[in-house]
């Protein structure tokens, strides 16, 4: 279909066909493949307005995620004026940037991939503040906005899932392990003080339904991955890694894995 989301698919697979850009060949064929595959598609010039002009109602299980990537490549464009050939910033180095598109893609996935939740009910992520009605009207509006990444609900289960993009997913140093059999590392005690945060406001501003559960989803870095599991105040909150470095299907059952039980 000819439509804007598509236009800009065809526009950034196009810009990732220039020889300029270093793909590996395998990759390289496959955006060959998929650009040819829209060639009905009329062509755009892609802008920093182009994306906000996108109105995706009900096929936001379908361009969520892609038009996400689409939009970081669109910022990590340099275009050389002079000879008009574009290249793009390492945008790996961009701590920020990547944990964009890890939420993103966490996400995507799980708007895409499974049945067993709905994500986000009602299209809301924001969680309301419990015990606020003493704090006068001039000063509630500096009270935080409380909003998670991916809330998600089944009659068995709600799940609040809390993305992170640290280097290591375990804080490493001094008192991390207690003993000879201690795992080493502790959880990141900020990342359990957020999470922990949600899952109070919400289980109380929302108690009817399962009691709510916590995930601290990270990228694996390393071969070791994570896998643990903690009881505070009630709640079950897990802390899980996965490899984006892996074949796509195994990536997808290790999702899937995450909030499987």
């Amino acid at each position: 279909m000819d439509i804007l989301p598509n236009r800009i698919l065809r526009a950034s697979l196009g810009s990732l066909l220039s020889p300029r850009i270093p793909l590996d060949r395998s990759i390289r064929g496959e955006v060959r493949s998929a650009y040819r595959r829209l060639d009905g598609v009329s062509r755009v010039r892609l802008k920093g307005n182009t994306f906000g002009q996108v109105q995706l109602g009900g096929q936001r299980r379908v361009y969520h995620h892609l038009l996400s990537v689409c939009r970081l490549l669109h910022r990590s464009a340099m275009v050389d004026e002079k000879i008009g050939h574009t290249a793009f910033r390492d945008f790996r180095r961009d701590k920020a940037t990547m944990w964009r598109l890890f939420e993103d893609f966490v996400t995507g996935f799980y708007e895409r991939e499974q049945r067993a939740y709905v994500v986000n009910p009602g299209g809301r992520r924001r969680i309301d503040w419990t015990g606020t009605d003493a704090t006068d009207a001039v000063n509630r509006p500096r009270i935080p906005v409380m909003e998670a990444d991916v809330i998600l609900e089944s009659p068995e289960r709600r799940i609040i899932l809390d993305t992170k993009f640290y280097r290591d997913a375990l804080a490493r140093g001094r008192g991390s392990g207690t003993g000879l059999s201690a795992p080493a590392g502790k959880l990141h005690s900020n990342n359990l003080y957020q999470l922990l945060a949600y899952l109070r406001n919400r289980q109380a501003t929302r108690p009817d339904g399962a009691r709510h559960e916590g995930i601290l989803l990270y990228p694996q870095v390393g071969d070791e991955p994570l896998r643990a599991e903690v009881w505070l105040e009630g709640f079950r909150i897990q802390a899980r890694t996965v490899d984006l470095g892996q074949d796509w299907w195994r990536i997808h059952e290790e999702m899937l894995g995450v909030v499987g039980g």
